[in-house]
């Protein structure tokens, strides 16, 4: 069950992304609100990957494995940057906080960290690429062999 649920989260986290992206197209109330989303689901990511961060500290560190911590260390300030920032400008989801004076560094925090976000998400798939395409195979093999049997 809770690896049904870490494949929903970040399937939905990796549309997200994409949707975010098109903020020009989506409007700002809709950014905001899928943005909000998108923070929900980082925080439920993290949650649901607690065995990693336990593990953090433990072991021989390879060079892969001090690149695999400075990228997943540099995504989670990058998330940080963009939900407080986020948080301060917004006009819709956070509509019952107080006005920010910054909005106009808000503002350049927010579009700095969701690129160096973006770049940094992509390079993290890309280390579980492997991962991700045996997972799509064994599950198209498995789709194939039951709708056969059916037959």
């Amino acid at each position: 069950m809770k690896s049904t649920i870490k494949k929903i989260v970040d399937l939905a986290m990796m549309v997200i992304i994409v949707i975010l992206m098109a903020y020009f197209i989506t409007g700002r109330e809709f950014h905001e609100y899928i943005g909000t989303a998108m923070l929900a689901l980082f925080i439920e990511h993290t949650i649901l990957n607690y065995k990693w961060y336990k593990a953090m500290f433990k072991g021989k560190y390879s060079p892969y494995r001090i690149y695999n911590l400075i990228l997943i260390l540099a995504l989670v300030v990058a998330i940080v940057l963009l939900g407080y920032s986020g948080i301060t400008m917004s006009k819709y989801a956070f509509w019952f906080l107080p006005a920010w004076d910054g909005v106009a560094t808000a503002r350049r925090i927010h579009l700095a960290a969701s690129y160096w976000f973006y770049i940094l998400t992509c390079m993290h798939l890309g280390n579980h690429f492997s991962l991700m395409a045996n997972h799509m195979k064994k599950s198209f093999t498995e789709l194939v062999v039951k709708s056969c049997k059916r037959k």
